[in-house]
């Protein structure tokens, strides 16, 4: 994935995450969330400290080894930027879930169960 890519993605440095900002970036580029986190990390826009926290989460189950269930790319371009902008804000405290539920249009409990912090 390009830097520009992936600083326009993510921003050039970030101190935690939401799994579901990982999610829209692989359907909408086909590049896995293992990958995704690699390269963060590589461009430092993430420490190696965070990285080895991710990798140990993957690790610990088989379905985050093989992403079963964390999105698929659909070749099929669609606009998810501000839910993508909703989870950074929230993943990075600057919302509240319940701003971000409000913004999302969705109830706090479906918010609170689609959001997922790694």
């Amino acid at each position: 994935m390009p830097k520009e890519t992936l600083f326009n993605e993510l921003g050039s440095k970030r101190s935690s995450f939401s799994l579901n900002e990982h999610i829209y970036i692989k359907e909408s580029f086909g590049i896995s969330i293992q990958a995704i986190m690699s390269r963060a990390e590589g461009l430092d826009i993430i420490s190696n400290d965070q990285f080895i926290k991710f990798r140990i989460w993957v690790n610990r189950n088989e379905n985050h080894k093989k992403e079963i269930g964390f999105g698929e790319y659909k070749g099929v371009e669609h606009s998810s930027r501000f839910k993508q902008l909703i989870y950074r804000a929230t993943a990075e405290e600057i919302i509240t879930m319940s701003k971000a539920a409000s913004l999302s249009n969705v109830k706090l409990a479906q918010f609170c169960d689609e959001f997922m912090a790694i």
